[in-house]
């Protein structure tokens, strides 16, 4: 963050100790010799300019020219005393690694101070006022607005404080969202609340699925034939009930089957990035916004109208039509229409769930 090094620079030192540096070449005299050519170094770093490299490097001080030849050229061999050749040598880091180990340390102390705990801090915050904002006239949630106040007023008077103080208000702030999200989930499950905002769609919307039933499955365009999502989901970690009462399958998940191990089999585009195997958690629909360009204030908005669990798995469709090329606008623009289609009480998701299945080029793995 603050050293003048570039990351780019750490990385090429770092491939270069990779590629050169034998254990044994690091107890002898000269250390560890670079005698590969400049044309061996371009085609490892996937650069035009080995030579910029390698002037960077000793400019800091982390190689040293050793026994150069006056032609330029380069060369290594290992033999039992140690390495014998021309090029760089490698020795000046045996000297800099306790000042590298340092500097690491340093370096990830400013990165939780500067970036990783504000990050944190605004986040948590700012997904308490989404949640906030879809409840009107309840005395809790006028303290709740209050108490959101003062940790908004704390957090900016502690930009500047030290670690330990940004750690305390990330927690605080951390758990007054997950406090929010309690009391939004009891109020949901008040019969006052569900009367005055359901949005439960008419039962002629949803059918009972079979294998065999391919009502609704089909559509003009790839887009309105995922465009479906539901809310209630029968994973193990769901994250609570987001469902109101009479809401236990409103948009056909549990029909559906739908299990969270399936997410990389239904969801391809997920292997390697993400592991959902066992359910989301509250920062996932914020990963996952991020990887497929969807604006973090769209995820916090589904979230608030569906729940974590049922934005997971709108992202996870998203983020599928993404990598198959089937959106025609952003990303960004699909999930707003996703979360209008909540609004409107006109998703089921449980025709995206067996769609995918008949899709799919692989069968999904048993889980042990």
């Amino acid at each position: 963050m603050t050293h003048p090094i570039t990351r780019n620079t750490w990385g090429k030192l770092y491939e270069l100790c990779l590629m050169c540096a034998h254990e044994q070449d690091w107890s002898a005299p000269a250390g560890p010799v670079m005698g590969a050519s400049n044309k061996t170094l371009e085609d490892r770093w996937n650069i035009q300019n080995a030579r910029r490299v390698l002037r960077e490097l000793a400019r800091w001080g982390m190689i040293i020219p050793f026994c150069a030849k006056g032609n330029g050229h380069r060369s290594y061999r290992r033999t039992a005393s140690g390495p014998i050749g021309s090029g760089w040598s490698l020795a000046p880091l045996r000297i800099l690694v306790k000042s590298i180990e340092d500097l690491v340390q340093t370096e990830e102390h400013l990165r939780m101070k500067r970036i990783e705990l504000p990050r944190r801090t605004t986040d948590a915050l700012r997904s308490a006022s989404t949640l906030l904002r879809s409840v009107t006239d309840c005395s809790w949630a006028n303290e709740a607005e209050q108490k959101l106040g003062m940790l908004r007023a704390q957090r900016d008077q502690l930009r500047n404080a030290d670690i330990a103080e940004l750690q305390a208000i990330c927690s605080d702030a951390e758990d007054f969202l997950l406090e929010v999200e309690q009391l939004l989930q009891s109020a949901i499950r008040c019969p006052d609340f569900a009367d005055e905002s359901s949005t439960r769609p008419d039962d002629t919307v949803h059918y009972q699925y079979s294998d065999s039933t391919n009502q609704g499955e089909s559509s003009s365009s790839a887009e309105e034939e995922y465009a479906h999502d539901g809310r209630s989901l029968p994973a193990s970690r769901s994250l609570g009930d987001t469902s109101k009462p009479g809401f236990e399958d409103p948009y056909g998940i549990i029909r559906s089957g739908f299990s969270w191990r399936e997410t990389s089999w239904l969801f391809p585009f997920t292997h390697d990035l993400i592991n959902l195997r066992h359910g989301p958690t509250r920062s996932t629909p914020h990963e996952l916004a991020r990887l497929i360009g969807v604006s973090n204030n769209i995820a916090d908005a589904s979230v608030a109208a569906l729940g974590i669990a049922a934005t997971t798995l709108c992202l996870l469709i998203t983020g599928q039509l993404v990598a198959e090329s089937k959106i025609h606008k952003s990303a960004d623009a699909y999930m707003r229409g996703i979360v209008r289609k909540a609004a409107d009480g006109d998703l089921n998701i449980g025709h995206t769930v067996f769609a995918r299945r008949r899709t799919a080029e692989h069968k999904p793995l048993v889980a042990c």
